[in-house]
């Protein structure tokens, strides 16, 4: 039996592409350009690296960086070193998942 302690909080899933957003500050997130232009521009402005993100609050399982996953990462900070993806009760792994995520960890104890 493995228990992996779950992070519970608010994190971020940063944009790359950051050039291709607009920032919104009144909803503290970031939307692709396609949508933003319908958005007055009063109340947009170009994303930076910084603040090209979404948010979530919820529980969360640490992963490793070079796990595949087909959701979208979620980090406290842009340059935080962890990462995480949202977890619920009703969440589960693949049996190549579990593996990967095992693997992973037990690199990290070495």
């Amino acid at each position: 039996t493995v228990q992996i302690p779950l992070y519970k909080g608010t994190l971020y899933h940063y944009f790359k592409d950051y050039k291709n957003y607009f920032y919104l500050p009144e909803e503290d997130m970031a939307v692709h350009k396609s949508v933003g232009i319908y958005v007055e521009e009063d109340f947009r402005e170009k994303a930076t690296a910084a603040n090209c993100y979404i948010k979530r609050s919820g529980f969360f399982l640490p992963v490793a960086n070079d796990m595949e996953t087909d959701q979208p990462l979620f980090q406290e900070t842009r340059r935080s070193r962890t990462i995480y993806v949202p977890w619920t009760e009703t969440s589960t792994l693949s049996e190549k998942q579990c593996q990967m995520y095992l693997t992973a960890l037990m690199r990290r104890q070495r």
